[in-house]
């Protein structure tokens, strides 16, 4: 368009739809199940609580996404991104 901005095709809409709609499946943390997440993956290192930490913060990674929307124009690589640095970071905390 003449304003700069990209136009959306059907499928991206698509996937992003399919994509916010299995986000559903994973809960809500509370401040304390998120606390006790990440104080057992630190001290175990199991892979069970990491994973339950990245899940729940899924949706979190699409709200910066989409703050960041204009600038970048691509929200799905934006999550993309961000899921990637989420589960990097989760990394990182061995």
């Amino acid at each position: 368009t003449d304003s700069g901005e990209r136009r959306v095709s059907r499928s991206e809409v698509s996937t992003l739809a399919a994509y916010l709609h299995t986000l559903r499946d994973h809960p809500v943390l509370s401040r304390e199940e998120e606390h006790e997440l990440a104080v057992r993956y630190v001290q175990t290192h199991e892979r069970a609580p990491a994973r339950k930490l990245i899940t729940a913060n899924l949706r979190l990674v699409v709200k910066i996404a989409q703050e960041y929307r204009r600038a970048h124009r691509n929200l799905l690589h934006l999550i993309q991104g961000g899921n990637v640095g989420l589960m990097d970071g989760s990394a990182r905390w061995k």
